[in-house]
């Protein structure tokens, strides 16, 4: 809209010194009212426009305190269920980093047991050595398993699928076998079994 009454006004500039030129006064007392008007519109014209970005503004910064509300309703919810879970279960909760907790738990000798280890959308914040050296400790703990003491990765994880949440995958040793049980949503609230075969 600026642009077009921009060049509406140098066209009427040009007829003003046409005008002029011929000595037609009368034709550029009517061109100059004419451009007169023409600032104006481009005036409230510039108005409007000012306006309306105040608006956009506005309508963006109340969807991000909306986002903002949202995100922290969801991380409540993910909390209380957090909390529900670890109160129904009475496992220790270790600190430390993973990979290392990792590396001692799978020294443990588990004659007469399987030896379960799960976890749950944690994999992909590892950084990339780290997610290698877990894969290194889980291989070489499976190729030491035996039928009195195999060893199970199981893991409800992002991947590469286009399909909805993450996948939930065994792995099993000694018969180093791997299995997609379905997928999972990322904070608990759904999950579709697929049976083994």
């Amino acid at each position: 809209l600026g642009e077009a009454l921009a060049e509406k006004l140098a066209r009427r500039e040009t007829e003003v010194e046409t005008a002029l030129a011929a000595s037609d006064e009368e034709l550029a007392a009517d061109i100059a009212e004419d451009m007169l008007r023409v600032e104006d519109e481009i005036r409230a014209a510039t108005k409007e426009r000012d306006r309306l970005k105040a608006e956009v503004a506005k309508a963006r910064a109340a969807q991000g305190a909306a986002e903002r509300t949202f995100k922290q309703l969801s991380d409540q919810l993910r909390i209380a269920r957090t909390r529900a879970a670890i109160a129904h279960h009475s496992a220790n909760v270790d600190t430390g980093d993973a990979i290392d907790w990792l590396a001692h738990r799978l020294e443990l000798p588990r004659d007469g047991h399987l030896h379960l280890i799960y976890h749950t959308i944690a994999w992909q914040y590892f950084p990339p050595e780290q997610q290698a050296r877990g894969r290194a400790l889980l291989a070489h703990a499976g190729a030491q398993a035996t039928k009195q003491a195999p060893l199970a990765w199981l893991s409800i994880e992002a991947d590469a699928s286009d399909q909805q949440g993450a996948a939930i995958t065994l792995h099993l040793w000694p018969a180093n076998v791997i299995f997609d049980l379905g997928r999972a949503d990322f904070h608990g609230r759904w999950i579709n079994w697929i049976p083994p075969k």
